[in-house]
């Protein structure tokens, strides 16, 4: 072989590497700002949720099938995202679908790790469905307080997006 072909296929070979690096990388970003994008949204979705209606706690205490109801209007037209009501210990209260497991749980270590990661960049939230999915999903957790005088209150339940 050569001296000139060895500079080719050296050449060649350098470039191959550097387009499957660029590609990763380009692949990578795409995943990240995608699951970054889906945080937003979701923690958006609830924030508008809680703010137009600030009693879903004390209604889920007064009629639990009517909270169901409302939960599965929320997402009606997405079938592949759930929307749960959670106890202040991450127990389901309600859910937008039927088949969650009873006793079906959040992790508080998932739904306290929400209290710090507002929507923003680089900001997004890997968690557990309660309805049984083995594999960590996109979620975000918005914490929900009774209606007091006094700022802040405590948690009196959790809205949980999947």
């Amino acid at each position: 072989m050569t001296v000139r072909a060895r500079i080719g296929w050296t050449l060649m070979g350098i470039g191959l590497l550097t387009a499957v690096a660029v590609l990763a990388a380009v692949l990578l970003a795409f995943q990240r700002f995608e699951r970054e994008s889906s945080y937003r949204r979701g923690h958006e979705f609830l924030s508008r949720v809680a703010d137009q209606h600030p009693e879903l706690t004390e209604r889920q205490r007064r009629a639990p099938d009517e909270v169901a109801a409302f939960l599965r209007n929320l997402v009606l037209y997405e079938p592949d995202t759930r929307v749960y009501l959670l106890d202040a210990g991450g127990g389901v209260r309600a859910a937008s679908h039927d088949g969650v497991p009873a006793g079906a749980a959040v992790p508080a270590q998932v739904l306290q790790e929400s209290l710090g990661r507002p929507p923003g960049m680089g900001q997004y939230l890997l968690g557990p469905d309660p309805a049984g999915s083995p594999a960590a999903m996109l979620v975000a957790a918005l914490p929900l307080r009774a209606p007091a005088i006094a700022a802040g209150g405590t948690i009196d339940g959790w809205l949980y997006f999947v």
